[in-house]
């Protein structure tokens, strides 16, 4: 959750001080960034994006 915010401000916010401020290393926030996203993650997208679509098609 931590690294999703950052990643949200990045252009506004330099890396380094937001990871202070958060108390996470840089480099364990770019590891998150350059990750390769397990099966499970890629289910779980899938699964949120069905649901989200079942949502718009039942309630317009």
């Amino acid at each position: 959750m931590k690294y999703e915010f950052i990643d949200s401000y990045v252009e506004k916010y330099k890396v380094t001080h937001m990871c202070h401020a958060l108390d996470v290393s840089p480099s364990g926030f770019y590891k998150w960034r350059h990750r390769v996203p397990s099966e499970r993650s890629k289910r779980r997208e899938r699964f949120e994006q069905l649901v989200m679509c079942m949502y718009l098609v039942i309630i317009p």
